[in-house]
């Protein structure tokens, strides 16, 4: 189990800094590669797990077996959205920008 932990975080890590390339069972390869939208939401969500990181908190992420997936791209959080302003991701269809 942990040895495959290991080997989907590390194409996770590829896939957030470049590329993925992955293969259906029939030989299909598809390249994927991550969208601004995506990168910004991961952003977010480091910053989140930065702001509110507790023993007790990566405790929890440690027993579900995902404590690597923050502990090692935390230096790539971003900002917290503010909240008081309703969201309006730009990025994300079928929202307009701001103003319209």
């Amino acid at each position: 189990m942990r040895a495959n932990l290991y080997r989907v975080h590390g194409m996770m890590q590829s896939y957030f800094t470049r590329k993925m390339t992955g293969y259906f069972e029939n030989g299909t390869r598809v390249t994927v590669r991550p969208t601004e939208f995506l990168r910004d939401a991961r952003g977010t969500l480091l910053a989140r797990y930065a702001q509110c990181r507790s023993a007790r908190l990566d405790e929890v992420l440690e027993r579900a077996g995902i404590l690597p997936y923050f502990t090692d791209y935390v230096a790539h959080a971003g900002a917290i959205p503010d909240v008081r302003q309703p969201p309006r991701p730009a990025l994300n269809r079928p929202f307009p920008p701001a103003g319209q």
